[in-house]
């Protein structure tokens, strides 16, 4: 597993579409609040960004930093005009959608940006925002994970569940931990075990989860009181009390 920071700008204009620094994303208007920003991690060979950045982080070691311009070939292709399609704007209305041009909309479980709607008429692209664009980006390498119960720990962190590993062979036994008040996280849960069986080739994942009782239900201490001191008697010269 290489463990890295990447950012993404169009050749030529230096203009940043992409970043994993919270700082960069903010400076370019970029920040979408509910990304995770920090580091990102693939499996070297299992072709989880661009083969030509993926052999750059293979090569590089912890701290170093490389930048690797793409193609449009080697990166999102070119647009096609083909992917450019007329719909009838009452196809929008009888959806409750207003076609507003530049935004985007999901048709048939593809990715549309609106060109124009306008005679009745709504064009729709169905190219990638990029597709046209030479792309370079600049990746720097924290560190990789080797071993097979930090990569399983690696994974599980990068999907926001803390856990304990042990892996045997292709098997993987997890104990999850924290979990009180947690709604997402059988949804996590079930994004990595894919995980695991993609792109670490497990063969079987076991979970178990450990709760801690919530301090809500916890009994009340009951308030310290301080005692009333109650003052003796004073003894009489005879030593008789008065």
């Amino acid at each position: 597993i290489a463990i890295f920071e990447l950012t993404g700008a169009i050749t030529g204009t230096n203009q940043i579409f992409e970043t994993s620094s919270e700082e960069i994303a903010k400076a370019n208007k970029l920040f979408n609040p509910k990304e995770k920003y920090g580091t990102r991690l693939i499996v070297i060979g299992k072709n989880m960004v661009f083969k030509k950045i993926e052999d750059a982080l293979a090569g590089l070691k912890p701290g170093e930093e490389q930048k690797i311009a793409l193609t449009c070939d080697e990166a999102f292709g070119k647009r096609a005009q083909n992917m450019v399609r007329v719909m009838p704007i009452r196809e929008f209305r009888d959806r409750d959608v207003n076609p507003v041009p530049n935004s985007y909309v999901n048709i048939d479980n593809r990715l549309a940006r609106i060109v124009s709607a306008n005679s009745g008429r709504v064009v729709l692209d169905f190219n990638h925002p990029l597709a046209g664009s030479d792309v370079t980006y600049t990746v720097k390498l924290v560190k990789t994970v080797s071993s097979p119960k930090e990569k399983v720990e690696t994974f599980s962190q990068h999907y926001g569940i803390q856990c304990d590993a042990q892996v045997e062979n292709d098997t993987v036994k997890i104990t999850a931990r924290g979990l009180n008040n947690d709604i997402t996280y059988h949804g996590r849960k079930k994004t990595l075990v894919d995980a695991l069986f993609v792109f670490l080739d497990m063969k079987s994942v076991a979970f178990s989860e450990e709760y801690e009782r919530p301090k809500s239900l916890e009994p009340e201490k009951p308030a310290k009181t301080e005692k009333a001191e109650t003052e003796k008697p004073e003894k009489g010269k005879n030593g008789n009390r008065k």
